[in-house]
């Protein structure tokens, strides 16, 4: 995105310009469809979710002290992942998901502190104790525990998610994840597994 720079972008935006609005078309809709459409969904979806960033970042851009730390190109794909992962949370979780959040999803699962010596053909049952409890948090959890699965940089999930800086990024990730690890521990079919397996 060299033939503009990103500050030109987010004004034009601002400003409602038909011209920066279709060069950002052309320049990042490619790469939301591909994204979509590894993610289980189409070209018309991807229509909507550019349409809805858009709206997300003028919305955001006309606020006080509205600013960015990553380029505008990865800022405006994370809107667009948060969107669009925000919108198929409704659905399957596993299915929906991509391998890469799958596999934030089993390095959460399985992390020492929670699993213990737990089998790994327990895989299941925690898979559904996670959809269970994961739809249980808030919103801001959801969607930030959804981005650090992504291996998307804290700076961006600061950004996208309206957070001071990355290192508050970084403790609020920790204090969802601890929450949801406790809500795991806590629930009766987590314990009655150790249980039967003593």
């Amino acid at each position: 995105m060299n033939q503009i720079s990103d500050e030109a972008i987010v004004e034009g935006i601002k400003l409602k310009s038909q011209f920066v609005v279709s060069y950002l078309y052309d320049e990042l809709f490619p790469g939301i469809v591909h994204f979509l459409e590894n993610n289980s969904g189409t070209e018309d979806d991807a229509k909507d979710i550019f349409q809805e960033a858009l709206i997300v970042i003028y919305q955001k851009s006309t606020g006080r002290d509205f600013e960015f730390t990553s380029s505008f190109k990865n800022y405006f794909f994370g809107i667009c992942r948060m969107l669009w992962l925000k919108k198929i949370s409704r659905g399957n979780l596993e299915d929906s998901l991509d391998n890469e959040e799958l596999a934030g999803v089993n390095e959460l699962l399985f992390d020492d502190d929670i699993i213990g010596e737990m089998k790994i053909n327990a895989h299941d049952l925690m898979m559904g104790l996670y959809q269970k409890h994961f739809l249980s948090l808030s919103e801001e959890c959801r969607e930030i525990l959804k981005l650090h699965f992504q291996k998307m940089p804290f700076s961006e999930i600061a950004d996208i998610m309206g957070l001071s800086n990355e290192k508050y990024a970084k403790t609020r990730k920790y204090m969802c994840k601890e929450k949801l690890k406790q809500k795991i521990k806590d629930d009766p079919q987590f314990k009655n597994y150790f249980e039967y397996e003593k």
